[in-house]
């Protein structure tokens, strides 16, 4: 930390930590969900699975600001569909954030399940069951 405009090392370190204790007492955080939590599916083309599940790919937590008392409120986002093939923990989408103060976060999503290519004949059958759903 650089703090300049006070004449001693005292008054520095003084200031210093004056707004280190701001910004632990300003800031709480707010628990998302847990490792694995299954907070979305996303559709898929090309694939032998329709959907994936998308999936928390560790403990995740919000950094609002202590004042808010409201709701945390998250959207998930991905351009989709996704195309097949997709790995299993690869990161699709992202679970924007909002503290409701106009502060927001993006925090990373990844695919719960491995999802294989299809071949033509499933591409075909895939496409005659999406006509019937």
């Amino acid at each position: 930390m650089v703090v300049a405009g006070l004449t001693s090392f005292n008054g520095r370190v003084d200031e210093s930590v004056r707004f280190m204790d701001w910004g632990f007492k300003a800031w709480q955080l707010r628990p998302l969900a847990k490792k694995g939590a299954v907070l979305a599916k996303a559709e898929v083309q090309g694939g032998w699975s329709r959907s994936v599940d998308l999936v928390a790919p560790r403990d995740l937590v919000a950094t609002v600001p202590a004042s808010t008392s409201g709701e945390v409120k998250g959207r998930v986002v991905y351009s989709g569909p996704l195309k097949a093939p997709i790995a299993q923990g690869q990161t699709v989408a992202r679970l924007v954030v909002d503290a409701g103060d106009g502060t927001t976060q993006t925090l990373p999503l990844v695919a719960g399940a491995a999802v294989s290519e299809a071949g033509f004949f499933g591409r075909l059958w895939m496409g005659l069951l999406s006509l019937f759903s």
